[in-house]
Formats: structure tokens, sequence, C-alpha cells
């Protein structure tokens, strides 16, 4: 299950948080921070080629380091939340065939007053962008014209910095999941700004566990996928809404013997991609959660984000140590495994013998009633 690992390609500074919008061309950020440490803060578009990561084709620098990003669900906007807690916005306008181009927002100004932000996330239909604080607070905004309709901090808010969000597409976005530095994981109907349940850890994972990363189903299911992390090792839940509205436990597998320090699921829902904490990554399946790929050791340190191919076909990973890498996934879906190829040829040759020895023994039964003198007569009569 596990590939053995390629030199995955560096990118001269820290990478924090990628991308993958609809093509071949990856983008992935990150950088040194201040000025003062001579490393770029940057976004660095990526050719994939052959399902291999090429060189970076092109950079756009930012004013401080992307620790996490968000791509409109169009592809036409990308937003940065920056190491200082700033939000910037670029423009994406993209051609088929060529690296999409970059431009800073105009509207630079309007997106001033959001400070502290930690993690963003777009609704799925790119209406509502959510901003996760630092103070805990979950503020959702209108995309088309920045105006914050609902914001829930202090009491109506985290008792943590917030640490991921996901809006709920089976519940037309008007849900959220969040997960907080404090190891929780909630549920909020951000309309009326109300906590709606709170996650508990199953049996097992309650000592010492603490919710990750979350993400809902994306294939029309109430389902919501979280990694927990507990002494060392991540697990990834399944969650599942029943008809009464309570959200029970499906299914719960270990998913790595090290933390998960990123977590993604793909644009159809069919898979889930996770990284540790020691540089490895792996993609599973929603519906089982049985890993499809692994590679293990693709990063010399930790991983900080995982992005789905658009088309599913592979998953790209970022690190600390300034690398990316590619897992791909499309072998496994599309294609046939050695051992049932195998098989099936097995299993064909054996019928070509049995045909040719069936043929075999009805000619050698005729040339010995030929001997004995009995010839088959006509219609049947010998």
């Amino acid at each position: 299950m596990g590939k053995k690992k390629e030199q995955s390609p560096k990118f001269g500074a820290p990478l924090y948080c990628a991308s993958w919008p609809a093509g071949d061309f990856v983008l992935v950020a990150g950088g040194g921070g201040k000025k003062s440490s001579g490393i770029p803060n940057k976004i660095a578009i990526v050719q994939v080629a052959e399902g291999q990561l090429g060189e970076e084709v092109a950079s756009v620098r930012t004013e401080e380091a992307p620790l996490r990003m968000a791509l409109h669900p169009q592809g036409t906007s990308l937003v940065l939340a920056l190491g200082t807690g700033m939000v910037q916005r670029f423009d994406v306008q993209s051609s088929p065939g060529a690296p999409p181009v970059l431009h800073q927002a105009k509207d630079k100004d309007r997106l001033a007053h959001f400070t502290s932000v930690k993690c963003l996330a777009f609704s799925s239909d790119g209406r509502m962008l959510a901003l996760g604080g630092e103070d805990g607070a979950i503020t959702v905004v209108d995309w088309l014209t920045l105006r914050v309709v609902s914001d829930m901090r202090g009491q109506n808010g985290l008792r943590d910095a917030v640490k991921d969000l996901d809006f709920s597409p089976a519940h037309k976005d008007k849900v959220l999941a969040a997960t907080c530095e404090d190891g929780s994981c909630s549920l909020w109907a951000w309309e009326q700004q109300l906590q709606i349940a709170i996650l508990d850890l199953p049996q097992g994972l309650e000592k010492g566990g603490a919710f990750n990363r979350c993400r809902f189903a994306r294939d029309g299911s109430r389902g919501l996928f979280v990694t927990v992390n507990q002494r060392g090792e991540a697990h990834i839940l399944h969650w599942e809404q029943n008809e009464e509205g309570e959200l029970l436990l499906e299914r719960q597998a270990k998913a790595h013997a090290s933390a998960s320090t990123a977590f993604d699921i793909s644009r159809s829902g069919a898979y889930l991609g996770s990284a540790t904490s020691e540089g490895d990554t792996s993609v599973f399946s929603s519906a089982t959660l049985a890993p499809v790929s692994q590679t293990r050791a693709a990063h010399m340190v930790f991983a900080t984000a995982v992005a789905f191919d658009p088309a599913e076909r592979a998953l790209v990973s970022v690190s600390a140590d300034a690398s990316a890498h590619l897992t791909p996934i499309a072998a496994q879906r599309r294609g046939i495994s050695s051992v049932t190829l195998f098989l099936l040829l097995l299993v064909l040759l054996l019928m070509v013998v049995a045909v040719f020895w069936a043929l075999g023994l009805d000619v050698r039964l005729q040339h010995a009633l030929e001997r004995f003198g009995n010839r088959p007569g006509k219609h049947g009569e010998l």
C-alpha cells in the first residue's frame, strides 16, 4: 500500500498552505514572516505534468507569510490568512493550459478590519466566507459585499482559538463545523448564532484525545469527517446525522501512527486526504475509511496542508521543510490491480483449456467408435 518516496521538490520557503484550481497547476504558499528573515513570503505556482510536480513557473509576493488559504469554489478568488492575523485577497484569472494569473484585489482596504484570523473556509456555493479567530470568534461574511452577516464571539463563540472550519453542503451551508485549540468540535447554526451540537470523543479516545480538523461530506449526505489525535496517533471519525437530527458515530479507523497535521476531502467526497507530523501522506476512502494510497516520509518534517486535484487524480501536500509532494490516486481508483488481472487471465486460460480438452475428447471418442465399426448414422441412427 505504501509507495516508495520520490524526491520532493522544494520551493525556497517554508510552505504552510496549498490549493489546486481546475487544471494542471498547484498553488502553494508560505514564507519566512519578517523581512529580516531573508526568506520570501509568496504564493508559488507549480506545474503538474505526467503525475509529477514540476518547477515553479511563477510566484506572487505576499504581505506576510500565508498560513492558510481558501480558494473560491469558482476558482476566481484566493483568500489568505497571514501570520499577522490579517487577510489578503487575490483575484485569479485562469486560461486553459496556462498558469493562473494572480492580482492583488482592488478592495484591499475593505479586508483590513479582519484581524487575528487563524483559519477560513468558503461555503459550497461561494456566497459566504467563514473566518475563525485567534480569540475564538467565528465570523461569516457575505462574499459579494464583504459585509459581516454573523459574528459569534465571547459567550457566543469558542473558548479558544479556532483551528478549522467547514460549511455543510447538505444543510444548504447553514451549518458550520468548527474545531478549537482546546480539542473540541462543535456545530453552529450561524444565522441564529447558535451552537447546536458538541461532539463527544468515543470510548477509547476520550483520554488524551483531541479533535483536530473537520470536513463535511460532499456527496449530499449529512456526514461529518473529523480527525482526532491521541497519544501521538491519528484517527478518522465519520459521524452521520439521522432523521431525528442526532449525530451518530458511523465509523472510526486509525489513520496514522503519528499525529495528523493536515486534512481535506475531495470535490466529490469520495476521498479523504491526511498528512502527519512525521511527513507521511495518505488518501482514504470516505466510504470505508480504508487507505487507498500512502507515501511514507514524503517530507523531512511535519506536513502543514493537503489539497486534492479537482479531477481526483492526486493529492498535493506541503511542509515546513519547503517541499511539496504529489500522491497519485488515479491508479487505485480507475485501474485494475495486478492480482485482479492475474486472476482474470487465469480464469480465461482455464476456460480455453477446458474447451480444447472437450473438443479433443469428442474426436478421440469418434475414432474409437470407428475402430469398432460403429459409425454414427444419419438422423441419430447407428
